[in-house]
């Protein structure tokens, strides 16, 4: 419901500029996950989550806030809530690498980054006692 509320709401506003602020919400959530997630190994799934929840709420946050005042896009104020993905994105990765770094527990384990990022043609596979260990470090967390 709360979706369609929302459609009924934004009939009058052009289709480019919501067709934008669905990437700036998707670029301020998805994105320092994906990233973070493939190419850094300390990545946590509560840092993970708090990244996601703080670039979501910044950035809706602005789209609402700039709705609500009017804001143009001249300005460099509207410009900020009306496409606001320029300090949410950069929020979510600094949100997600602290919360990470306080952190003890890890999303991505050695077996999983090595497929992430080994040919598979290249025949490379952890030893068995790697794969053990990373059993482990799985059951534990």
């Amino acid at each position: 419901m709360i979706p369609a509320l929302a459609a009924l709401g934004a009939r009058s506003i052009d289709i480019l500029i919501l067709v934008g602020w669905a990437f700036a919400i998707a670029a301020s959530t998805f994105c320092p996950m994906f990233l973070l997630g493939v190419w850094w190994t300390r990545l946590s799934a509560r840092g993970a989550a708090a990244g996601m929840v703080v670039g979501a709420v910044i950035a809706t946050a602005a789209i609402v806030t700039g709705l609500a005042l009017g804001e143009s896009e001249v300005s460099t104020v509207g410009a900020l809530l009306a496409q606001p993905a320029l300090v949410s994105v950069p929020a979510a990765f600094l949100v997600m690498i602290g919360v990470s770094l306080s952190d003890r527990t890890v999303l991505n384990p050695s077996a999983e980054m090595l497929a992430l990022h080994a040919p598979e043609g290249l025949g490379l596979r952890l030893a068995e006692q790697d794969l053990d260990a990373v059993r482990e470090i799985t059951i534990a967390s």
